[in-house]
Parts: C-alpha cells; structure tokens; sequence
C-alpha cells in the first residue's frame, strides 16, 4: 500500500532550506526502515534526526533499538555512546558512565 513512486521525487529535487533537507533526510530513512527494519545504520541516523529536532524520547529508543538489536559492535558501540550522550544530558550520570564503560 506505499506509494514508492512518491519518495522517488525526494531524490531528484534540489538541496533546500535546512528543514526541508532534514525532512527529506527522515523520509528516506523511514522508507529505507521500512523495507529494512534492522537496518541499524539508518536507524541510527533516524535517532540523530529526532536529536536535532529535540524529540530526545524518540532519539533514545532509536539509540536503544540499535543497541539491543544490532549484530555489529560498531553500531552497538555507537548506539551505546548517544545513549550515554543522551542521559548526561538529563543529569543520569550513573547511567551515562554505564554506557561509556561498555564501549
């Protein structure tokens, strides 16, 4: 039922205003999950799109996901750092260690 024809003009279009591209950005990313859900790098990028934009709650279950889930220690190790970004920032220094300590 997606319309695959539709995300082909976000492809073609020229580079615009900074919203516009990270608008582009998460609906190619979305797109990409969607044919590929365990696709951890656009997963990963998918969670810096909502870190950008403030939406921290949907950053760390992004973070998460990939955490749990990826088979790559890279990925693992990178999820875990944001995760550790992410709760510094909120004052969780217990956690935020735990996370820099795995990597």
């Amino acid at each position: 039922s997606y319309d695959w024809v539709k995300a082909r003009s976000l492809l073609g279009d020229h580079l615009g205003r900074t919203t516009q591209n990270l608008e582009k950005a998460r609906l190619l990313l979305e797109e990409a999950l969607l044919v590929r859900p365990s696709y951890a790098e656009a997963r990963l990028y998918l969670g810096f799109y909502h870190q950008n934009i403030g939406d921290h709650a949907r950053a760390e279950l992004e973070y998460r996901r990939v955490f749990e889930t990826a088979r790559n220690v890279r990925n693992r190790a990178h999820a875990a750092v944001q995760l550790g970004v992410l709760q510094h920032e909120r004052g969780e220094l217990s956690s935020a260690v735990r996370c820099f300590r795995w990597v």
